[in-house]
């Protein structure tokens, strides 16, 4: 099997070099590179949009599944008017936190804004005395 110069090597990296492009390629370069930046950061505004759209709607009652999630919202005292697909998932989130889970206990807390102790303990200030004695 031939053995060549390898294509990581320092040489071959130096040719690729950004800055050994003549201006107009890195500036054709750039441009592409920023389209696709665009483009894929459009796509996920427009996922997180509709996300929240869709956490936002009310849960028909039309299923087996969404009268099942009515039921146990009703039972909750949720009122039927703030029955969306995001209070279930909340709801979701907190029934498995009192089952045990600790990440939805984690979870909970965040979203209630608590934080762990080892969090809030690293966050603190700590006052350092690096002054020169006399």
């Amino acid at each position: 099997m031939p053995r060549g110069e390898h294509p990581n090597s320092k040489a071959n990296l130096e040719q690729k070099r950004f800055d050994n492009i003549p201006a107009a390629e890195r500036r054709e370069k750039g441009s592409k590179g920023a389209a696709v930046t665009n483009a894929k950061l459009k796509e996920q505004k427009t996922m997180r949009e509709q996300m929240q759209m869709l956490m936002g709607m009310k849960v028909p009652e039309s299923s087996d599944t969404t009268k099942k999630i009515h039921k146990q919202l009703k039972d909750m005292g949720i009122p039927v008017t703030d029955i969306t697909y995001k209070m279930s998932l909340v709801t979701g989130v907190y029934n498995a936190a009192v089952k045990g889970n600790q990440q939805a206990v984690e979870t909970v807390r965040e979203l209630i804004g608590e934080q762990p102790i080892a969090e809030a303990a690293a966050e603190r200030v700590q006052i350092v005395d690096d002054l020169p004695e006399d």
